[in-house]
């Protein structure tokens, strides 16, 4: 499950707090005892799969096993970059076939990156039938809902904060489509630095030069009004 919050959220008068830190570390140890509550409590067929539902539990409590992972390389600053986000997740298959390193006497050799361990590459073989179902599993059910939308993002919102969201939106849509240098310098400065200081017009990109690490040569960006 990936999920997307929002840096921040709304008070109970409905003013918007902005939170630019996310602790993942106590977010993590929420979620495990979650998961593992599932587990242990789940509505098995018979008392030895339950009872064997319950040992694996127990021994998660005590293992350092982690179950939740920060992914996100930067913040999604627009709904564009959002929805390519969910999207390589509803339409990729469950492993990209240069994964796969071998196939031979019904085995199959293949990659993965351990999220727990800094993305570390670990080289595994397992047989067909093993391997074949742990992809199975990532089959959804029919007309099982891969998004699913809670707080803020939920269409139920109370009309209040609706509205609020709407005019904040409008407030943020002229920087939609910004580069992260512009989205940056305007966190920081509150000023776009593609926009005129006097007339708040956009500039046109008149010439664009690089700074060159090999030659130590700095060249600036130029634009016209």
């Amino acid at each position: 499950m990936h999920a997307i919050v929002t840096l921040g959220g709304f008070n109970k008068n409905h003013k918007y707090l902005e939170k630019k830190y996310f602790h993942v570390n106590s977010i993590a140890g929420q979620w495990k005892k979650l998961v593992i509550d599932i587990v242990k409590n789940g509505n098995y067929e018979n008392e030895k799969l339950k009872k064997r539902a319950y040992h694996v539990a127990s021994q998660l409590y005590h293992k350092n096993t982690r179950f939740f992972f920060d992914v996100a390389k930067n913040d999604l600053n627009n709904n564009i970059k959002a929805i390519k986000y969910i999207g390589r997740y509803l339409s990729r298959a469950p492993i990209a076939e240069y994964k796969i390193i071998d196939y031979s006497d019904g085995n199959v050799t293949f990659y993965y990156e351990d999220l727990a361990n800094n993305k570390e590459k670990v080289k595994l073989t397992l047989d067909v039938e093993t391997f074949l179902s742990k992809l199975i599993i990532h089959i959804p059910p029919k007309h099982f809902k891969m998004i699913k939308r809670f707080g803020i993002y939920s269409r139920n919102v109370n009309k209040e904060i609706k509205n609020i969201m709407e005019t904040m939106r409008k407030y943020v849509s002229k920087y939609s489509k910004s580069t992260f240098y512009q989205v940056e310098t305007w966190d920081t400065f509150q000023v776009n630095p593609f926009y005129c200081f006097k007339c708040h017009v956009k500039m046109r990109i008149k010439e664009i030069t690089y700074f060159s690490i090999r030659t130590g040569s700095i060249r600036y960006k130029e634009y016209s009004y």
